[in-house]
């Protein structure tokens, strides 16, 4: 299995430029987490930068800084996993389609909105010509987008394949989802969001890049050992017996687990799944939390990845991510368990280098 040897991560926290998770948690104002964004004049020559949209930026800084992390000037692929695409180009073109009555559109709009246009975009900039695909399987995109690098890899098309996933959200799709039930709306203050007793949880947003790469090398931050992802299923117990199948395909077991990275979000009904599983198989093992610091959204699980390769290269567990107070020893194996709305579940297992 291939290793993580480059990491470029934009969230609502200050994770661009740190190797590990700052102390200094920021709690937002707003009902919806928002990305902190760099300087894009640091990545993209501003007159090509006016013309792209807000995500599209977001992936090439992200993109940009993993590959400077991982020392590659030029990938052998990219593939992006996203669950909406550009939404604010979506929407102008929507916009326009009304308010012109179908006239005279600028096709710019249309040809930025499709979901492979991040991934377009970075390859355009880079010169990439080189494998390119984007995958939009809602809550599997990112983990599709890494099994398929991942096969890549082993059926050698390349050395170093760029993964990331991004999402983002606007006032128009948070609105949307807001009538569905999806969010907390009496929550006064977002660090209480996993002892919060109300239905629902808080929508966020983030662009996380990780460089695949065949051989470790000396910048690795930890192996991408196992993947698995499945839907709805009937039981934690299920779930325990695919961590132990993942785990062992590789002739390891749950018990060699040093660090749970579970995504829980704040919605006491679908937060039992992580709950059940810890306390009924993994009880005494240090767990920790991501979308209190991140949000719920598709390509979420990205924050946790990028969460477990820290305290893998680090060998530290951030006190600001911490669910329980179980100590922690040498960290070895990570295992990333998240779902979305309790329907799309994946696993992810990371090991130290």
């Amino acid at each position: 299995m291939p290793y993580f040897t480059g990491l470029g991560h934009i969230s609502p926290q200050h994770t661009l430029h740190h190797h590990s998770l700052p102390e200094e948690v920021v709690v937002q104002q707003g009902p919806y987490m928002r990305c902190i964004e760099p300087d894009y004049k640091q990545y993209i020559h501003p007159r090509k930068s006016r013309r792209m949209s807000r995500i599209i930026k977001m992936g090439v800084a992200a993109a940009k800084t993993c590959m400077a992390d991982a020392g590659v000037e030029m990938p052998d692929g990219i593939i992006v996993g996203t669950g909406l695409g550009c939404l604010e180009d979506t929407e102008k073109f929507l916009r326009s389609l009304i308010e012109q009555d179908e006239q005279m559109l600028n096709p710019s709009n249309f040809i930025q909105s499709t979901h492979n246009t991040i991934a377009g975009q970075i390859a355009l900039l880079l010169n990439c010509k080189a494998y390119n695909n984007t995958y939009a399987h809602r809550a599997f995109s990112l983990e599709h987008a890494l099994l398929d690098a991942c096969l890549l890899l082993e059926e050698g098309e390349g050395q170093h394949m760029l993964v990331g996933g991004i999402d983002e959200l606007t006032p128009t799709s948070f609105a949307i989802t807001n009538r569905m039930g999806l969010w907390k709306q009496q929550l006064g203050n977002k660090q209480e969001l996993l002892t919060s007793k109300e239905r629902g949880t808080l929508p966020g947003e983030g662009a996380a890049f990780f460089m695949l790469s065949k051989e470790a090398g000396s910048r690795a931050w930890a192996q991408l050992k196992g993947i698995d992802t499945f839907y709805e299923p009937a039981s934690t117990a299920e779930i325990y017996q695919r961590i132990a199948h993942m785990l062992s395909k590789a002739n390891s077991s749950p018990e060699e687990i040093d660090v749970l990275v579970l995504g829980l979000s704040g919605d006491p009904q679908t937060d039992q799944y992580y709950r059940q599983l810890q306390q009924d198989f993994f009880p005494g093992l240090p767990a920790c939390h991501f979308k209190p610091l991140r949000g719920e959204g598709y390509t979420a699980s990205g924050f946790g990845l990028w969460l477990a390769a820290s305290m893998l290269k680090t060998q530290n567990i951030p006190p600001t991510c911490k669910w329980n107070d179980q100590p922690a020893g040498r960290i070895q194996n990570v295992l990333v368990y998240n779902h979305y709305l309790a329907y799309h579940h994946s696993l992810c297992w990371l090991a130290a280098v």
